[in-house]
């Protein structure tokens, strides 16, 4: 088959896997929303299970078992697709089908390669990306996707350059799922369109300011202080605690935090290790927002908007948990 659409076709998920405990967090907590949420690099919406595939601790036959045990939505049809994505790029390249159908003239890479790898193109997602990857190893995947774009469709430097940085430095790499994504994004693999794809890093049109920075850069640009309401929800430890000490350290009006009961008493007992007070610890509201029962982001939204209005107010009642 030489086609995605062909192959999604005639892909029949496995109906029995392994169980695998980060297997089941996924499906139970983010499979629903996963079709809403997995474009969104601020959400904390996608699997993350790609390293445990790639080191053969759970298997896609795991992934689509569970999928397929689980209630029908629209997150859980999404996430066969990506499953089969998956299967397409490995049948790309365990047919011989990996050979690039088009050869660009690429431009020579000079100093413009050295800045988008290490995150200082000017482009904020482009950099926050390439600098998550050189800090973790691990990027999602749309920011994967507009890194990959902006090198080979607004530098002009050849696919396979920045394929080899990111296997170099990936934790999930894998040579299939790599190279078939690179090419996908370039248009020189099967079943692409050459150069209508372009992936732009402005993805948030509404947003009245979007910075996308590390903590440390975003707090030092917007200037904290008693005006200031922090709500910090990436529920990603790499992004949420760097910005608690940042706002704890700050005469901020609100530090709201998101995370579960246990989430936010193991993220206090590590600030408490790191010298916070508990009177300093104590201006965390969390987790975040009022208890309305609210499930939906427009709720949560919603709950979140009504705490930061009590606490501006002065209204009585301690909302901290």
């Amino acid at each position: 088959m030489k086609t995605y659409a062909s192959f999604r076709r005639a892909w029949r998920p496995a109906m029995e896997g392994e169980v695998h405990p980060a297997i089941e967090e996924f499906v139970e907590t983010k499979l629903p929303r996963y079709v809403d949420d997995r474009d969104f690099p601020s959400r904390d919406g996608t699997s993350r299970l790609s390293p445990l595939i790639a080191s053969g601790e759970i298997t896609i036959d795991d992934c689509a078992a569970a999928a397929l045990a689980a209630p029908p939505t629209k997150g859980r049809e999404k996430w066969l697709s990506e499953l089969a994505w998956h299967e397409w790029f490995e049948h790309v390249k365990a047919a011989g089908l990996d050979a690039p159908r088009l050869e660009p003239l690429w431009d020579e890479p000079g100093e413009r390669l050295e800045r988008w790898r290490v995150g200082e193109t000017g482009f904020p997602l482009v950099d926050a990306g390439m600098r998550e990857l050189a800090a973790t190893g691990w990027m999602h995947n749309r920011a994967r996707m507009v890194t990959a774009s902006f090198l080979v469709k607004h530098l002009h430097i050849d696919w396979r350059v920045g394929e080899a940085h990111f296997a170099d430095l990936l934790a999930d790499y894998d040579p299939a799922q790599n190279e078939g994504n690179w090419q996908w994004v370039a248009g020189t693999g099967i079943d692409a369109q050459p150069w209508f794809r372009i992936l732009t890093p402005e993805r948030l049109p509404e947003a009245d300011e979007l910075i996308q920075a590390w903590p440390e850069e975003a707090f030092d640009r917007i200037g904290l202080d008693d005006t200031c309401y922090i709500c910090v929800l990436s529920h990603d430890p790499k992004f949420d605690e760097p910005a608690l000490r940042l706002a704890l350290r700050s005469p901020a009006a609100y530090i709201g935090a998101i995370g579960s009961r246990k989430t936010q008493a193991e993220r206090r007992e590590r600030l408490a290790a790191e010298g916070f007070t508990p009177d300093e610890i104590a201006r965390i509201y969390g987790p975040i927002g009022l208890d309305l029962g609210g499930r939906a982001p427009a709720e949560t939204a919603l709950a979140i908007l009504a705490e930061v209005t009590r606490v501006r107010y002065g209204v009585a009642g301690d909302t901290r948990r």
